[in-house]
């Protein structure tokens, strides 16, 4: 595996986080 391919399979685990922690957030929000 070169280095490209992990840089972008980093790339969508972060971005896939982060959409995880916003829609988690979101229901935070929500109850309140």
């Amino acid at each position: 595996m070169d280095n490209t391919s992990a840089k972008a399979e980093a790339g969508s685990v972060f971005s896939f986080i982060l959409t995880v922690m916003v829609e988690e957030l979101g229901a935070l929000v929500e109850d309140k």
